[in-house]
């Protein structure tokens, strides 16, 4: 769900924009005005008030974008797909579309959308699609894909798993105040936690090792490669660098290798992506090599007669690096409850 640009609106786009920080942080004030009269004694109530309200606020309004909104015809302006890096040491790649659509009493307007692959390919350059829209003002319509809707907007894996990790610490904190087994229980899951990186990378080679999941065949052309040496699972996007350095060299240097070819079943090429370790017989821009792909997910294509090593050996050394960080800390506490008891002796 976006909101749709016309020439009349975009100053007001603008505005309301720069008015949504101020916005949220009054009502986080109000949270914490209400958190003084009721007496709550949970100091981020004021915060999770403020998410609770713009979360709601979104939901609702893409909500009744469902229910009230009307299809219109719009005309494909243009398609945007593109390979971008983080400092994550993995890869974003966005589907991007724009669209132009007319409204009722409304000059022409514009949207741009990020879509899933099959919705991307089958949507051409000039050719026809359906929105539906919601006007809200003269000037003003929220706008998305016809054949959208709230239940695929939202990202429920994502939103589960927060949900869970957030209940599941809650629960674990409260029961580690009170007795022994649930401090134990606290430190395994947050063992657990921190293993994570690694177990999801160790599956994920495990399935690029077998290509009969990947059973049809293309030659493929590179178009970009992107050396990997350093990476940062949990970057902290502080400027006063007090933060936990996550960071590391990797053991294994990998390239992250963009292609371009055409799938079987698609009269239009798009790009493929792969992860392979970095050796001395390196991979350009321009060459043309073998790979693997499914049907259902062309973008992820599997490069044939590489190694891919760096999905359990960079995980397993960050894993063990912080690790060690935390049995450190565990032990210098250890050591100073340990002093303070013999001198108070």
């Amino acid at each position: 769900m976006t909101i749709g640009v016309t020439p009349d609106n975009v100053g007001w786009l603008i505005l309301l924009s720069l008015a949504a920080i101020p916005l949220f942080l009054l009502v986080v004030g109000l949270g914490a005005i209400i958190r003084r009269l009721f007496r709550i004694q949970n100091g981020f109530f004021a915060f999770a008030f403020g998410l609770v309200i713009g979360g709601g606020s979104l939901l609702g309004a893409s909500l009744y974008l469902d229910l009230a909104g009307q299809v219109v015809p719009a005309k494909v302006l243009n398609k945007d797909e593109q390979v971008t890096y983080r400092a994550e040491g993995d890869w974003r790649h966005p589907l991007r579309v724009t669209i132009s659509y007319v409204a009722s009493e409304q000059p022409t307007a514009t949207a741009s959308f990020t879509v899933d692959g099959p919705t991307f390919d089958a949507l051409y350059e000039g050719g026809d699609t359906l929105v539906r829209i919601l006007p809200v003002q003269p000037w003003l319509s929220l706008v998305r894909l016809a054949n959208q809707s709230t239940r695929t907007w939202l990202p429920w894996p994502w939103i589960g798993g927060g949900l869970a990790v957030v209940v599941a610490l809650v629960g674990l904190w409260r029961w580690a105040n009170r007795t022994k087994l649930g401090c134990l229980s606290l430190l395994l899951f947050l063992f657990a936690l921190t293993t994570l990186p690694f177990i999801l990378k160790f599956l994920e080679w495990q399935q690029s090792r077998v290509l009969q999941q990947a059973p049809l065949r293309a030659t493929v052309t590179v178009q970009a490669v992107h050396h990997v040496i350093w990476l940062d699972p949990l970057p902290s996007h502080s400027s006063h660098g007090d933060g936990w350095d996550t960071s590391i060299d990797v053991p294994q240097p990998y390239d992250i290798v963009t292609v371009r070819y055409t799938p079987q079943g698609h009269d239009q090429s798009l790009l493929g992506v792969d992860v392979v370790d970095a050796t001395q017989s390196t991979i350009g821009e321009g060459m043309e090599l073998s790979a693997a792909y499914t049907q259902d997910n062309p973008r992820r294509i599997f490069l044939l007669g590489v190694n891919r090593s760096h999905y359990w050996k960079n995980p397993l050394a960050w894993v063990g690096i912080q690790v060690g960080f935390l049995v450190a800390i565990g032990l210098g506490i250890w050591g100073l409850g340990w002093v303070e008891q013999q001198w108070n002796r």
